[in-house]
């Protein structure tokens, strides 16, 4: 906006100035020849100069969008927030317990979904966080995973998680804000290859962990300490694996689907279309209806 307005006053300088040049010249075009200047030749002259700035600035004020002037349209409709419907889910499981210090009611949620988008995953979440809330719940943490096999690990199934705190100072999570919502990139979510080769290392550390290396007298034993045991073991699964995968030397462990210091997502950005999972959203808080509880519990 600032370049635009700038780029207005220079054309208006430049207008006014080829204006005032018209009035000091057009008055000598116009006399007649052998002869002084008239109030007439003088009038046109100023004349003209008043026609070409007025006309220099319906053409300012007419004239088609920059591509600056575009540029704010564009950012402005982009702040826009957009509805976004609630993906359909399954609750895996929950616990509803007030056995925090202040006897502060919590909730963490564990819910599955099939595909869908970034946006819907958070709409799902943030439905889900306030549906618990609606339920009595006071702080309330909801999981998002994806629907795969349950013995895959949190950190290959994860989509999103969210930290909900509706009443103030009756928060149990170190982030005391409203909202504290992480959502998974679409491009850094974990592949059937990067499970299986996740899956294939703890298979190998769990077996190795079980087994007595040879005796090396050179080495101390790794079974005489449990920390070393347990470095010798990932050491070996980790060359392992990368030799079956053709892995590159520096090969890690899958991090996560979900990171935190990159992956906040702002809920006021979105609203939600509930309409998708009503019955489901009904479901929960007729599920949770206040019976507090250390178990872990499951929907039907």
């Amino acid at each position: 906006m600032r370049d635009v307005i700038g780029g207005s006053l220079i054309s208006l300088v430049v207008i006014g100035v080829l204006a005032l040049l018209a009035g000091l010249v057009l008055p000598f075009l116009l006399k007649r020849k052998g002869q002084s200047l008239s109030g007439r030749d003088i009038g046109l002259g100023f004349g003209g100069a008043l026609a070409v700035l007025a006309l220099g600035g319906v053409g300012l004020a007419v004239r088609p969008a920059s591509p600056a002037n575009a540029g704010d349209n564009a950012a402005t409709l982009s702040s826009v927030t957009s509805t976004v419907p609630a993906a359909p889910y399954d609750v895996e499981s929950y616990v509803y317990t007030d056995s925090f210090v202040g006897g502060i009611k919590v909730a963490q949620i564990r819910a599955i979904v099939t595909g869908d988008d970034r946006n819907r995953w958070a709409a799902t979440i943030i439905a889900i966080s306030q549906a618990a809330h609606d339920a009595g719940a006071e702080s309330v943490k909801v999981t998002l995973l994806r629907n795969i096999s349950r013995d895959v690990p949190d950190v290959l199934r994860e989509l999103a998680h969210a930290y909900y705190n509706p009443v103030p100072n009756r928060s149990v999570w170190n982030d005391k804000t409203l909202w504290a919502i992480f959502v998974a990139q679409p491009g850094h979510i974990a592949d059937d290859r990067t499970i299986a080769i996740n899956q294939a290392y703890h298979e190998e550390y769990r077996k190795l962990i079980r087994t007595r290396p040879a005796a090396d007298p050179k080495k101390p034993d790794p079974q005489k300490a449990a920390p070393k045991r347990e470095e010798w073991a990932a050491d070996q699964a980790r060359r392992t694996i990368a030799a079956r995968f053709r892995l590159p030397a520096d090969w890690k462990l899958w991090g996560g689907n979900v990171n935190d210091s990159r992956d906040r997502f702002n809920p006021d950005s979105i609203s939600i279309d509930r309409k998708p999972v009503a019955d489901r959203l009904k479901e929960l808080k007729e599920c949770m209806s206040n019976v507090l509880s250390d178990e872990v519990k499951h929907c039907p």
